[in-house]
């Protein structure tokens, strides 16, 4: 009798984010790993009923969220781009064990660019650390892992 192999779940807080093949960071949230068929419906003639056909294919923008620092790669990334001088890259969310290393699920998406930062919001009353955001707007998204 063969015995079923357990595969627990990955745990959401571990993972890392890849810039032009480069690690650029820890993260404390990354959101937007999604994609959508637009759907088109058409009146069959006749048949009193709706066909359902596939429209647009979307994909959402991916957001970073990470705790301020002095590093200011991403911001500058933006920067530019507020310039007029857009950089398109590729890029990867990963999903990592626990090892913090080994490679469980792989999201690359293609000719990203920064569309949106958010700095910091302050609150003399909290006591919460101060977190930065950037937007990136991409051309398309597939998970090889």
């Amino acid at each position: 009798m063969a015995v079923a192999v357990r595969a627990d779940p990955a745990s959401a807080f571990l993972f890392r984010v890849e810039l032009r093949g480069i690690i650029e960071g820890f993260f404390r949230e990354c959101s937007g790993l999604e994609s959508t068929i637009q759907v088109i419906e058409d009146a069959q003639v006749g048949r009193g009923q709706m066909a359902k056909l596939p429209g647009r294919i979307q994909y959402a923008n991916i957001v970073l969220r990470w705790g301020l620092t002095s590093t200011t790669t991403l911001y500058e990334w933006h920067l530019r781009a507020l310039q007029g001088r857009v950089e398109r890259v590729n890029g990867a969310v990963m999903q990592v064990g626990m090892d913090g290393r080994t490679p469980i699920a792989r999201w690359n998406f293609s000719n990203g660019w920064p569309t949106k930062y958010t700095g910091p919001s302050f609150n003399s009353s909290g006591n919460d650390i101060s977190v930065e955001a950037l937007e990136i707007a991409h051309e398309g998204l597939e998970r090889v892992l």
